[in-house]
């Protein structure tokens, strides 16, 4: 799985003025069918909404501020459920890149795979399952052998070259690409 770290043309990071922006815009809820629990951080509540638009870079800056991967909103949906229920690819591939729960099921019990392909987002639901085999097949190897392997998660799944996951990642991008110059 691999992530395009240019983030530039989605946002400049040293503009401080468009990320006090873009949280601003994230944190209107009167076009977002999102419910949160009083007294949850405002940084967990960006992240969910972050995820649900589809914003990559506010995720990745919010990751990297520690807010919580994992958090729900109402209905116990993460992150992760908003992204792959959006269609959202990148973001899912960075959430589970992070360590997201990726099989964590929502207070109807539905799953971010379950809500990906309700929404017809089948190549995001193969991601997901996908990644949730490799990291099985990660934590075997390390309880094989006793000790830690001296690999991260990332790494394993990066040398594993699945051409599924490599396949769906380049076919989103190039679609990504079209829209991009239809709209230039």
């Amino acid at each position: 799985i691999s992530i395009n770290s240019d983030h530039s043309s989605i946002f400049n990071p040293e503009n401080h003025v468009q990320l006090v922006r873009a949280i601003k815009d994230a944190l209107r809820m009167e076009t977002l069918p999102l419910q949160f629990e009083e007294g949850m951080s405002s940084g967990d509540r960006v992240l969910i909404i972050s995820g649900f638009r589809g914003d990559i870079y506010l995720v990745k800056k919010l990751l990297t501020d520690s807010a919580n991967i994992d958090a729900v909103d109402k209905l116990g949906r993460s992150a992760l459920h908003w992204a792959a229920f959006q269609g959202h690819n990148q973001v899912v591939e960075l959430l589970l890149l992070s360590g997201c729960c990726a099989n964590a099921s929502d207070k109807m019990g539905f799953t971010p795979v379950r809500l990906a392909r309700q929404a017809d987002q089948e190549e995001i639901a193969l991601l997901i399952l996908r990644y949730l085999q490799m990291a099985s097949e990660f934590r075997q190897k390390i309880n094989s052998s006793g000790r830690s392997v001296g690999t991260s998660l990332r790494k394993f799944l990066h040398e594993s070259q699945d051409s599924d996951v490599i396949q769906i990642t380049q076919k989103d991008n190039m679609r990504k690409q079209n829209v991009i110059r239809r709209n230039s």
